[in-house]
């Protein structure tokens, strides 16, 4: 599962779960208790909890950000789904980047 995040009009960031460093992978398992099989299957779902853990692996691995993901998960660390995240599906022969994939539609 291929995904282009941008948070807060920041970069594009590619996040293929098929294919994630060792320590992110185990990150997310211990911040959310799931495997990443877990998350993309829950992600699928639009679980909110699993759009969280996706932001806060990028937002800590990929862009070097201070944040927890309980800071997520509580609002300490404020996003709003709609004004501040775009997520686009990346298909698979297409590059990422701003114009690459399809914006995501997410349902609170």
């Amino acid at each position: 599962m291929r995904k282009t995040i941008s948070i807060k009009g920041g970069p594009p960031v590619e996040v293929d779960l098929d294919d994630i460093a060792l320590h992110e992978a185990i990150a997310v398992e211990e911040a959310t208790g799931w495997t990443v099989s877990e998350l993309a299957t829950r992600l699928k779902s639009e679980s909110m909890l699993a759009f969280a853990g996706l932001l806060w692996l990028v937002l800590k691995f990929r862009l070097g950000e201070d944040v927890t993901f309980t800071q997520l998960r509580t609002g300490e660390y404020h996003l709003s789904m709609k004004n501040d995240v775009v997520i686009a599906d990346v298909e698979d022969g297409e590059a990422a980047g701003p114009t690459g994939g399809s914006e995501a539609t997410l349902s609170p």
